[in-house]
């Protein structure tokens, strides 16, 4: 297996793929930008003293879009979060695709607890709205808050499972379990498990008469049942969270590696614990995405009945065909669970530079830079959260920007870690964002690396 399983053994390893030097390439690329245009950050800050001025200039001007989003955010960064919805949304009115309308009342949503409206609220922005000039803030706020949401959707299914009985899965919804790596006594390839399930949910998502459950919701959810990580979930365990998740079908698979060649197995459970007969394919590590393919084209004929032609070739085309590229991808996934996010965005950024038509990766790529802007933001800097979040962003997909960042200066912001993770009282006695996120909280001498400086 060569030099794919000595990649594997890197990437399994305690310390991540991504280099502590090259993790300053994508929050690098924020604070670079950030300097050379610092002025307009500066313009962007907003304060509740503004609030009496702003309020007579839109007597004079109502119909002032920007005008409008600055009153709103002065009101967000004043803690009245109901006042500042209200002039968000009249903002939106006049300028529908500017991205501050949603964060400040997505934040405000999860500042109150109300993850899920806030993911929804993101979502729908960015569904209409897919290359607005700050969709880039928004995509990480949307990243946050749905890994939040994941984690209380699991306290949530657990403090309610007494009640759930026989018929309460969902007919057509499909759970793919992570995949047990077996016969690997040196844990080499334990960083494909959670990576070979994620591509099994993006090639059956392609159907869409199925329904499937996230990974991140279901990992969540395994992570309250204290599951061990390493992909082996007993039968119990997998029928108590097929019910948890309310999936009608799990799919349980197997990564069964030997010295020359390795093995893809999987098994449909249903509700009641019934496991259907395993399918398998086997070869070498080198064609482990040509078996992934055939393995997902096997279970959606199992899951949906036959499949058109068409179908079959949207599977096929989906995802990467880079084994190198799907490897730096598996990496990606790992150091996002952790929370790492500037390290994953360079992961997934490095996978899309490998294969550049490798859209989920670039997609990451763009999210996780974002987050690393957005995470604990106070809400004074709300209106400059866009642009600093699109340069970021920006970086990761322009790989032709780094010759020009190898030279500059960064500004590490020296923030304290209790404004950096966002739990500093906010003004007004309110919670600033992410006070109330359930997102991993990255240790003190990361945060100083890694968070960009912005003006309050």
């Amino acid at each position: 297996m060569g030099d794919i399983g000595s990649m594997i053994r890197f990437l399994a390893r305690p310390s991540p793929l991504v280099s502590r030097a090259s993790r300053f390439t994508v929050v690098g690329a924020a604070v670079a930008i950030s300097l050379v245009a610092c002025g307009g950050l500066a313009s962007s800050r907003v304060s509740p003293a503004e609030i009496p001025s702003l309020e007579e200039q839109l007597a004079r001007t109502p119909d002032d879009a920007a005008l409008q989003l600055r009153y709103s955010a002065a009101l967000f960064a004043d803690g009245r979060c109901e006042e500042a919805r209200i002039q968000a949304e009249a903002g939106a009115a006049l300028q529908p695709d500017n991205g501050v309308t949603p964060l400040i009342q997505g934040q405000c949503l999860e500042a109150e607890g109300r993850l899920g409206e806030a993911v929804e609220l993101y979502s729908a922005f960015l569904r209409q709205h897919p290359e607005a000039p700050d969709g880039d803030a928004v995509r990480g706020r949307h990243l946050l808050a749905e890994r939040a949401l994941s984690e209380v959707r699991a306290r949530e299914a657990l403090a309610a499972e007494s009640g759930l009985s026989g018929d309460s899965v969902e007919g057509g919804v499909i759970a793919v379990l992570p995949v047990a790596v077996l016969g690997d006594a040196d844990n080499e390839y334990a960083a494909l498990s959670g990576a070979l399930a994620q591509m099994l949910i993006s090639d059956l998502s392609v159907l869409e008469r199925l329904r499937l459950v996230e990974r991140v919701q279901l990992q969540a959810l395994l992570d309250e049942l204290a599951f061990s990580g390493s992909g082996r979930v007993d039968p119990a365990t997998a029928a108590r969270a097929g019910r948890l998740v309310r999936a009608q079908r799990l799919v349980q698979g197997a990564m069964v590696v030997s010295r020359s060649t390795v093995r893809l197995e999987a098994a449909l459970v249903g509700s009641g614990g019934e496991r259907s007969e395993v399918q398998d394919a086997a070869g070498s590590l080198r064609s482990l995405l040509d078996l992934e393919k055939e393995l997902a084209l096997s279970l959606a004929e199992r899951l949906a009945g036959p499949l058109t032609p068409a179908e079959r070739q949207r599977i096929l085309d989906n995802g990467p065909r880079s084994v190198d590229a799907f490897l730096r991808w598996a990496d990606g996934l790992i150091l996002e669970d952790q929370g790492d996010f500037a390290a994953a965005a360079n992961a997934y950024r490095s996978a899309a530079r490998i294969e550049p038509g490798f859209s989920e990766a670039r997609e990451r790529a763009r999210a996780s830079a974002a987050a690393v802007t957005v995470i604990g933001r106070s809400p004074t800097e709300v209106v400059a959260l866009g642009s600093v979040a699109s340069r970021a962003a920006f970086e990761v997909s322009n790989p032709g920007l780094d010759v020009a960042l190898r030279g500059a200066v960064f500004d590490v912001a020296a923030l304290g870690p209790e404004i950096a993770t966002g739990l500093a009282p906010g003004p007004r006695g309110t919670q600033a964002p992410g006070a109330n996120q359930f997102t991993p909280v990255l240790p003190a001498d990361v945060l100083l690396r890694i968070l960009v400086r912005i003006p309050r």
